[in-house]
């Protein structure tokens, strides 16, 4: 099951998801957390907990960021395109409906609009050095989606690496510059791995404005 945990007053809430449909206890301290936890999730399995968190918000709507990150043509990992994921309800990490995508350099001009650039590049630096993380201890490895929040601050979290990537939201941005990136670095790749390195085109980035 999907549960969602969050600070409420001087505890903790935990409810299963989706909202509204599921249980909700209200843990008062960590070690309760814990407890809880350790009666929900199966034992010898490794979890990950996220608290929820808030995000930096576009037209008042938050969101998060997507990134498609691949090898190219040398087996570098380079994001090849990055997307901004705008909730249709409140801010949190996991499961949740999503309004509409939008260009990420757009929604970070908007949410921060003197250090946009700066963020974007961040956010493609980490989502390159988590797929480079997965792919030494998963691989090998060519193609993840990584999820990013933006936090009210300007801090850019990791959320998941997804090694099913959701193109349908890179798709709906309809950049026809990094459409030659997402397909053509598969190419590249492919001909690099048959030994046509002379032929590799130069590593596919994301465009700066």
């Amino acid at each position: 099951g999907l549960y969602r945990l969050r600070r409420h007053r001087r505890g903790w809430l935990l409810a299963s998801l989706p909202p509204g449909r599921g249980q909700q206890r209200l843990l008062p301290s960590r070690a309760a957390v814990h407890a809880a936890l350790g009666q929900l999730l199966p034992a010898g399995r490794p979890y990950v907990v996220q608290e929820a968190a808030a995000l930096a918000s576009f037209l008042g709507h938050p969101f998060d960021l997507l990134a498609l990150v691949q090898k190219d043509g040398h087996g570098r990992w380079e994001a090849s395109a990055l997307a901004a994921r705008i909730l249709s309800t409140e801010p949190e990490t996991g499961p949740t409906p999503y309004g509409w995508t939008a260009s990420a350099e757009v929604a970070l001009r908007h949410a921060f609009p003197e250090r946009w650039k700066d963020l974007w590049e961040r956010a493609c630096r980490i989502a390159a050095a988590a797929a480079r993380a997965v792919d030494r201890t998963r691989g090998p490895l060519f193609e993840l989606g990584v999820r990013m929040a933006v936090s009210p601050d300007g801090s850019v979290h990791l959320l998941q690496v997804e090694g099913e990537p959701q193109a349908e939201h890179l798709s709906l941005l309809h950049d026809p510059y990094a459409a030659r990136r997402v397909y053509g670095c598969p190419i590249a790749c492919a001909a690099a791995l048959d030994g046509e390195k002379r032929h590799v085109p130069r590593s596919p980035v994301v465009a700066r404005a």
